[in-house]
């Protein structure tokens, strides 16, 4: 989703730090439009992940989304702010707040470690990593408490699981590996141009 406005808030003038300004600006925009954008608590909710310039001399503002402590896995608030330090844009895939999700596990890390191995065609060499508690909010279905980890089996053979907190469901397995190529070139060190083939 996007919101777009010339501008859609003022800069907040208050610092000789830009950064800081720049963050109480996308902070107060975000807490004085929280019925927008469904968030009981934007200012408990929101967490800046990364701040970046860009060509045309404004910022951009990430902001992870999280309920309980838990973080709300995929889910993004960008805000846009122009050249004067203005709200101008503001990107979104997010979901309102979670109030009607579980946060306690019934399902221990040990079986959703198993549950997770079970879903994927790796040898005996499969590595799982620490599960991570989330709340995995997807778009398209209701947000659910899940066990989300790195399922490894080689190279080409690496996924993102999660698993159902509650009842042991395999609710998504996405792959990690780059299948993709495409035609690339470079410059060598003696100044030759060799083609590459990029994944």
């Amino acid at each position: 989703n996007q919101l777009k406005g010339w501008p859609l808030a003022k800069a907040d003038h208050r610092s000789e730090d830009v950064i800081l300004e720049n963050k109480r600006t996308a902070e107060k925009f975000l807490h004085e439009n929280a019925d927008l954008f469904l968030l009981e608590h934007p200012e408990d909710e929101l967490e800046l992940a990364h701040y970046s310039k860009d060509q045309l001399g404004g910022s951009v503002l990430r902001f992870t989304q999280h309920y309980r402590g838990l973080t709300v896995w995929p889910s993004e608030i960008g805000v846009h702010l122009n050249a004067e330090g203005d709200v101008d844009l503001v990107d979104c895939a997010y979901i309102p707040t979670p109030v009607e999700v579980a946060t306690q596990a019934e399902l221990s890390d040990v079986e959703a470690k198993a549950k997770a191995h079970s879903a994927v065609s790796g040898d005996g060499n499969t590595k799982i990593g620490t599960p991570v508690l989330v709340i995995y909010a997807p778009l398209e279905h209701p947000a659910k408490l899940a066990w989300k980890m790195d399922v490894s089996a080689g190279l080409s053979q690496a996924w993102w699981v999660l698993v159902d907190a509650q009842n042991g469901e395999v609710l998504t397995k996405i792959s990690r590996a780059m299948e993709g190529s495409v035609s690339g070139s470079g410059t060598d060190l003696m100044g030759i141009t060799r083609p590459l083939m990029v994944w």
